[in-house]
């Protein structure tokens, strides 16, 4: 049970990067917090992503970096460390994680004319 708990954490880490850099390529801005992305409608699968067992919001973080790029973090809190799979499936950073609060970043440009513009973040495996 815990080990799938740590799976769909890790699933919804990876869907709401898409939905976070989604709302930010419709609105030309990031949203100030994780619940304005929760309650953005636009795009199917982006509300109510949240902790699998608390029910809790995951915890977003964003900064300038610069230029239009703005470095965004998510955490969430896992219960056991990730198995290191030697697979034909690559894993990615929210694969990736230690027990306990575990955090990853992936930057985000906002340009005016972009339509997609999410530089090293994950897009949901559908």
């Amino acid at each position: 049970r815990e080990a799938a708990l740590d799976v769909q954490r890790a699933e919804n880490l990876r869907a709401l990067a898409s939905c976070i850099d989604e709302y930010a390529t419709a609105k030309k801005v990031l949203p100030t917090d994780i619940s304005m992305v929760e309650s953005y409608d636009r795009y199917y699968g982006c509300s109510d992503i949240r902790d699998p067992e608390t029910g809790d919001l995951y915890e977003y973080t964003s900064s300038s970096a610069g230029d239009g790029a703005y470095s965004v973090e998510l955490c969430a809190t896992f219960t056991k460390a990730s198995e290191d799979k030697n697979t034909a499936y690559s894993q990615d950073m929210w694969d990736r994680h230690e027990a306990g609060r575990s955090c990853d970043s992936f930057t985000v440009t906002i340009s005016p004319n972009d339509s997609g513009n999410m530089l090293g973040a994950p897009k949901p495996l559908m």
